[in-house]
């Protein structure tokens, strides 16, 4: 029976264990919050053993310290449920993200405005336009792995009528929204939609 008691205590913990991860991972808390709980949730196992307790909660203390210091204050890093996310903003560069330390994508101004002025960008322009020329303003776009909303942008200056934008990725979606000079998320035909796309497509009716 004690055996029986002990590993229901497992499975307990197990779960919380869970949950606490899904949780953290939710709220996109950075590594310095996840090191935190964890110490706070060692101390109670050392709290008899004061030789370790003070050494185990200054080296806490130091490593809390040293991942809180930006070393780069043209770099932004966020912790999304899915992954890290380095968001780069240079003078006269456009913005960059950067997935996992590798390049994703950059947040793109191809407005006519833009262009008219900044004529190295027609390059790009000319790339996400490609499937209006094939399908010149489309009744309904469907863009999955929307990022910062280029592809979006590109839909809504080519005319398409309704326009699902599907972003596994919250933080992502987050970005484009506050970053994105064109603001396509914010358009009325624009609908943003935060799941993953094979789960979109397979429930979907459209």
């Amino acid at each position: 029976r004690q055996k029986l008691v002990s590993y229901s205590w497992n499975l307990v913990g197990s779960l919380l264990g869970i949950l606490l991860f899904y949780f953290l991972s939710f709220m996109w808390a950075p590594p310095s919050i996840w090191i935190l709980l964890a110490t706070l949730m060692l101390m109670p196992f050392l709290r008899k053993h004061i030789n370790s307790l003070f050494p185990s909660a200054l080296a806490a203390v130091m490593l809390l310290a040293f991942l809180n210091v930006p070393f780069r204050s043209s770099q932004l890093d966020v912790y999304s449920p899915y992954q890290l996310l380095t968001l780069i903003v240079q003078r006269d560069y456009p913005p960059e993200l950067r997935v996992n330390n590798v390049y994703y994508q950059r947040i793109l101004d191809l407005s006519e405005e833009t262009l008219q002025c900044k004529e190295h960008l027609e390059g790009w322009a000319d790339h996400y336009a490609l499937p209006y020329y094939f399908k010149p303003e489309p009744e309904q776009v469907l863009i999955v792995g929307s990022g910062t909303g280029n592809d979006v942008a590109a839909a809504i200056r080519h005319g398409a009528g309704e326009i699902d934008a599907v972003e596994i990725d919250p933080a992502i979606l987050h970005f484009g929204r506050a970053l994105h000079p064109e603001s396509p998320y914010q358009a009325r035909n624009v609908n943003a939609i935060v799941e993953d796309a094979r789960s979109f497509i397979r429930h979907t009716d459209k």
